[in-house]
């Protein structure tokens, strides 16, 4: 026979899981209980965390057709529930964490460093402590000093006794401890702890990748959309300046490269004569030196430019005037 209690408490479960708009699972495991009912008063305004026998929390859930979730209870769990949305509760659940000392047999979640300067220890024999261990140590001012940063434990790494001892005395506590989301339920969708884990700016930059990548395959697939019409009318008109000027068309955004060819084209044949048949100014071209223009060539420069910048006041044409003039 069920006792009255077990049968009370899961209908109550069942209440509150009725009134609350999120219902997760969380692991307790290994939190003490001081910090335990640190993080209930914290939490209390947003979040009501429920312990009970997971038995009982699994049948509370079924009872309210939540199977999916009571799947997920395994181990020492307690039942959360709250009004806030699933993200929000992670959120909440990670920031509750406290710092907590290392033990032995514990796995290093990362690498463990050690850093240099000085430690609040007494001179003693902790410093051979230290040395045993790998840490490069001495006395200075009456007090030990870590000599230089030390990775005392690589990450995945099994943390023995006397390295845990260590740490403890210097006051480095490289584990967190806390409420640990297993999975949580709204409105028919199970929220698992892989995607709870996701943040804003995970989600800001997988966007940011998949317009680029989307951008990219409308500009090489050729698809015309508000993004993709600027580049594809720069690589347009690009193309069309290239087979202009390889197909000699005289437009006015060729005629300065046909300039520049020539002139180009001019020095080299130029550096092919003797000295004597050139004069002071090709001799300066080709020796790649500035050579001084006369003032009235310089005064029509100064007017070109001054003409130049009035045009460029005037609004620009259309995108797709300047392709046709490319071809007259």
């Amino acid at each position: 026979m069920v006792a009255e209690w077990k049968i009370k408490e899961v209908k109550e479960l069942e209440e509150k899981i009725k009134g609350s708009k999120v219902v997760a699972l969380a692991r307790i495991e290994n939190i003490p209980a001081r910090q335990f009912q640190s993080i209930r008063r914290k939490l209390k305004k947003d979040v009501i965390i429920r312990v009970s026998k997971r038995r009982l929390i699994q049948r509370a859930l079924k009872n309210s057709k939540i199977d999916e979730l009571s799947e997920k209870a395994e181990g020492s769990v307690a039942l959360i529930l709250t009004n806030l949305d699933p993200f929000k509760l992670n959120s909440l659940l990670k920031e509750s964490k406290a710092p907590s000392p290392a033990k032995p047999g514990q796995r290093a979640p990362f690498d463990i460093v050690v850093p240099k300067g000085e430690t609040s220890l007494p001179p003693g024999p902790v410093i051979g402590e230290l040395q045993q261990v790998g840490i490069k140590a001495q006395i200075k001012g009456g007090k030990i000093v870590i000599v230089e940063d030390c990775v005392l434990v690589k990450k995945g790494d099994t943390i023995s006794e006397k390295i845990a001892n260590v740490l403890n005395r210097l006051g480095i506590e490289p584990f967190e401890t806390g409420l640990e989301l297993i999975a949580a339920y709204e409105d028919g969708v199970l929220y698992p702890r892989e995607i709870l884990d996701i943040t804003k700016d995970d989600v800001l930059n997988q966007l940011k990748d998949a317009h680029s990548k989307a951008l990219n395959l409308a500009v090489n697939a050729k698809i015309f959309t508000k993004e993709s019409i600027p580049f594809l009318l720069r690589d347009a008109h690009s193309k069309a300046l290239n087979l202009a000027f390889n197909a000699r068309i005289f437009v006015k955004e060729t005629v300065e490269m046909f300039i520049a060819q020539a002139y180009r084209e001019m020095l080299s044949l130029a550096s092919k004569l003797s000295d004597d048949a050139l004069d002071d100014d090709l001799k300066a071209r080709i020796a790649g030196l500035e050579v001084e223009k006369p003032k009235e060539e310089k005064e029509e420069k100064k007017e070109e430019k001054e003409e130049k910048a009035a045009k460029e006041e005037k609004p620009e044409e259309d995108a797709a005037a300047g392709l046709a003039s490319l071809f007259g």
